[in-house]
């Protein structure tokens, strides 16, 4: 009787129970850091190289971090004779391609720093994309490259 309980009750479990072990993305993050930003400094960037492994392209939509009020999808642009950042809403990697973010260029905004990052050697980012997954990354804050 037991075991025919136990088989009963995996078919009354919500169906968001099995999915959440297939929410991680299959996006992959490498050399990931954080720029070092005076104490002055409201925001800063991270810098990482995504990776797609898979047969569709899938974009990057945003993200969140325990230190930072928004986290930000933003790019340089020579216009007009100067580099201006600009906001993205979302950033494509493209199918079995991958995605290089690099100061002056493509890059993740950290947008009103809290007093945690003064303290932190390393900062946590969750990333969010298209295809509702996320990728946690650890990335160690350092000067630029």
């Amino acid at each position: 009787m037991k075991n025919w309980i136990m088989i009963v009750s995996l078919f009354l479990i919500p169906a968001s129970a099995w999915c959440q072990a297939s929410n991680a993305s299959k996006i992959q993050a490498e050399g990931a850091y954080v720029a070092a930003v005076p104490a002055t400094d409201d925001n800063t960037a991270a810098y990482f190289t995504l990776k797609n492994p898979t047969d569709q392209a899938i974009s990057l939509v945003g993200g969140n971090s325990s230190v930072a009020k928004k986290v930000e999808i933003h790019n340089h642009i020579h216009k007009d004779g100067q580099m201006k950042m600009v906001h993205l809403e979302s950033l494509e990697i493209p199918a079995h391609g991958e995605v290089k973010l690099a100061p002056m260029g493509l890059h993740v905004m950290l947008i009103g720093l809290k007093d945690s990052f003064r303290k932190a050697k390393s900062v946590e980012l969750t990333l969010k994309f298209s295809d509702k997954t996320q990728l946690k990354i650890k990335a160690p804050i350092k000067a630029e490259e």
